[in-house]
Order: structure tokens, then C-alpha cells, then sequence
């Protein structure tokens, strides 16, 4: 699949996801679709978020914390046509993470939870070449900021 039309199918399946960023019903539901379907996969990740200790279903933490993610999605996607802008995002992000206790292992995690969380919303829409061009760019996302937080560790392993 060419990169043009990978840019096309995720910005244009984002936009039925995600039709209004400023919906902040939507964004809480998508965020929080994602976040309980990481906690499904992997459960012992809730104990890296500051509602760990929460006995509700669906914390306001992680509503908080899910919609700044779709936020952060929704950027992303908004900026693969500007690669020299998006990779300087990725990259501080990566390296922020590190400090948060996020390791190389739950990069694949998130991204299962990601391509879940849009099936669900997609619904139909959702095919197989979606599927695709959603699995590159978050393979491109995960792979710059691993690298990043890579680089932050040696930073700070040296301090």
C-alpha cells in the first residue's frame, strides 16, 4: 500500500471516528473504549496510572487521561501530511513516557487496544485494508518513540 493512500484511509476512517475533536463526549468515549479494552489486555498496565486505586468502573482519571490520548491521535493523524512536524511530537512524547514507567513492551499493547477501539467504532467501515494502514502508522508512532525513549534512557542513565 502506498503511503498517500495509508495517509487517505486513516485520515479519512479518523473522521467518521472522530467527526469533531471538539466533541468532548465522543473523545471521553473513544478514550475510554481504549483504555478499558488495555486494561483487558493487559491489567497490570492500570497500576502505571494515577486512578489505579479507583474501586469505579470507569474512573474520571482515565476519561481525563483517554481523551487527551484521542487528542493526541487526533494530532497525529491531522499531521502525517507534515512528517517534519509529527516526528518532533512523537519523539517528545517517547521520551516523556519514559518517566511514567512505559516500556518497549507496552507500545503493542496500546497498539491492540488502538486498533480494537476503532473496529468497535468503525464498525462496517472497518476493512482490511483500514486495518493495514492503521498497523503501519501506529508501527511508525511506536517505532519513533520507542527510539525516542531509548535515547531518553541513556540520557538519563548517565546523570
Amino acid at each position: 500500500m502506498s503511503e498517500d493512500k495509508t495517509k487517505i484511509l486513516v485520515q479519512s476512517s479518523w473522521a467518521k471516528v472522530l467527526p469533531d475533536v471538539n466533541d468532548k463526549s465522543q473523545v471521553e468515549k473513544v478514550g475510554v473504549l481504549l483504555f478499558k479494552r488495555i486494561f483487558e489486555l493487559a491489567p497490570g498496565a492500570r497500576e502505571l496510572f494515577s486512578f489505579a486505586d479507583s474501586k469505579e468502573e470507569t474512573p474520571r482519571g482515565m476519561v481525563v487521561h483517554g481523551a487527551k490520548v484521542i487528542q493526541t491521535v487526533d494530532t497525529a493523524v491531522k499531521m502525517l501530511d507534515e512528517p517534519d512536524k509529527l516526528i518532533p511530537v512523537l519523539q517528545r512524547l517517547g521520551k516523556a513516557h519514559v518517566g511514567y514507567g512505559v516500556v518497549e513492551a507496552h507500545y503493542p499493547v496500546v497498539g491492540a487496544a488502538l486498533l480494537w477501539a476503532l473496529e468497535q467504532a468503525l464498525g462496517p467501515a472497518w476493512t482490511a485494508e483500514t486495518k493495514t494502514a492503521w498497523t503501519n502508522i501506529y508501527d511508525l508512532i511506536a517505532t519513533t518513540m520507542i527510539e525516542a525513549s531509548g535515547k531518553a534512557e541513556s540520557i538519563l542513565e548517565m546523570s
